[in-house]
């Protein structure tokens, strides 16, 4: 079987990798046809025993290594990176669902007081302590984080190191400990987002050039993904938002829509801070409009995306699963509204559909706010022409002739209900209903660690909006959510 080291002829990069190998020798063609290092056909001298658990315990594979520190930390990683990426093979059908982490792990081994080495370790060590139950192997895990940090910073105030790869995913690998780690929900968020905040401006100080080889690439993408959370989450505005990073010029080679969902929602959480800084609430007529405008032709640039994202699909991105998975696994039963859990063709393909719809719900929210804000206004300083300039889809009502100086606050007030008619609160809970009924897929304990992971902002989102509205929806939501954090404490 492909990816089980002793059972397959595969080259070493293949089973790795998880796919099938053409067993060409000396190396073979799908490794050197995709620009990868072929490793030979030297066999793999890990040896593991599985056995197939009821429910998700700790971890009962076994691990045999040969004589050498390096040799048991480089077993260790190998064994993170099998429980943190998908086991199934249609989610990993699309090549590595992980490939910076991949080529990191992969790489030849670095000394033990580099800072992405014991990043590495601490990140490894610390989660596979916590699935075996193993207090002593965990708080090694924790000593080997503050080593971590101790070399980043000096990593930082080095002009030679500051600008390597290796400096970068240090940082980041950390955050990720951070996100999985730690023993407090708010605590692991807050020092989650100062790593954020910290890469961040490692990577505009980087600029779009560095990230331009595959690996950089890869890596940017990865941490875009979570800085677009951060932002989203604290409604504030980013560096990689400007048009010097959404010109793409590092991913001139890159035909795939899926890393531009993040350009969308770098760009959303620019405008949300300029409306919380516009303060609707006491803004006039003209303001008001402007950022309506803004929100309804973001809605419709995110809706033409998600058109040519379907259309690229080779099949069907999702489709109804009526068969209940194991009731052991977080997620497994079906929506609240009887509806059956939604199965996609790979973990990519989910991560990059529920992350879209928890954007319509965020924009969504943000249409029907400014609505409610027209209709308690009682200060109507401005002419309604102002409204006409709202370009509108053609499911609304013809825009008001703005060549009628007349018009009344009456159509103002009839132009802002029919945004709230269409930008509604039942819309709001079928984009949540779809995050809901995705979430079997994306918790399954074959997701790994990715999938929560990947799954952790739509989860969120979806949460943070039916929070005011109580619903079976909602405390469906809460307790998977609950089953997520326990996941990654546990």
């Amino acid at each position: 079987m492909v990816g089980i080291p002793g059972s397959s002829k595969g080259c070493t990069t293949c089973k790795r990798r998880k796919v099938g190998c053409d067993l060409k020798k000396p190396y073979c063609a799908r490794c050197t046809n995709t620009g990868r290092k072929c490793e030979g056909y030297v066999k793999d001298w890990r040896q593991r025993v599985v056995e197939t658990p009821v429910k998700q315990t700790a971890d009962t594979r076994i691990i045999f290594q040969p004589n050498g520190a390096n040799a048991f930390d480089n077993q260790l990683l190998s064994l993170f990176w099998e429980r943190y990426i998908p086991s199934t093979d249609e989610s990993i059908s699309d090549g590595s669902p992980c490939e910076w982490l991949q080529q990191v792990i992969s790489s030849p081994s670095l000394p033990d007081t580099d800072a992405l080495q014991l990043s590495l370790k601490a990140l490894a060590v610390t989660r596979l302590g916590r699935m075996n139950q193993d207090d002593r192997l965990a708080l090694q895990g924790q000593s080997c984080y503050v080593r971590a940090l101790q070399q980043l910073q000096k990593a930082l105030k080095s002009d030679l190191a500051v600008g390597r790869d290796e400096t970068f995913v240090a940082g980041y690998v950390l955050a990720l400990h951070e996100l999985f780690e730690c023993e407090s929900l708010v605590t692991s968020m807050e020092a989650w987002k100062k790593h954020m905040t910290g890469l961040e401006a490692l990577v505009s100080m980087r600029g779009p050039q560095k990230h331009r080889s595959p690996f950089g690439r890869a890596l940017l993408e990865e941490f875009r993904a979570s800085l677009m959370i951060s932002c989203l989450q604290d409604r504030r505005n980013s560096v990689l938002a400007s048009a010097k990073w959404l010109a793409r010029d590092w991913d001139e080679t890159s035909n795939s829509l899926h890393p531009t969902i993040y350009d969308k929602g770098l760009v959303l959480a620019s405008l949300l801070e300029e409306i919380d800084k516009a303060n609707l609430s006491t803004a006039n007529d003209s303001t008001l409009f402007y950022f309506l405008q803004r929100c309804l032709g973001m809605d419709t640039d995110l809706d033409i995306w998600y058109e040519e994202f379907v259309i690229r699909t080779p099949s069907s991105s999702y489709w109804p699963t009526p068969t209940v998975i194991n009731s052991n696994e977080p997620g497994s039963t079906l929506g609240p509204r009887g509806l059956p859990r939604l199965s996609f063709l790979n973990l990519s393909i989910a991560s990059t559909t529920v992350t879209f719809w928890a954007l319509k719900i965020i924009i969504s929210n943000t249409i029907a706010t400014a609505c409610s804000t027209i209709f308690s206004s009682t200060s109507r300083r401005e002419s309604v022409a102002s409204l006409n300039a709202v370009e509108t889809t053609s499911s609304l009502d013809e825009v008001i002739d703005n060549s009628d100086p007349a018009a009344s606050l009456d159509e103002v007030t009839a132009k802002a209900q029919r945004l709230s008619n269409q930008y509604n609160l039942s819309q709001r809970k079928d984009l949540a209903t779809s995050i809901i009924r995705s979430m079997p897929y994306c918790l399954n304990f074959n997701m790994g660690l990715l999938g929560p992971q990947r799954a952790f902002f739509a989860l969120r989102t979806a949460l943070g909006m039916l929070r005011s509205n109580p619903s079976p929806e909602q405390k469906w939501l809460k307790s998977n959510h609950k089953k997520l954090a326990e996941r990654y404490v546990n």
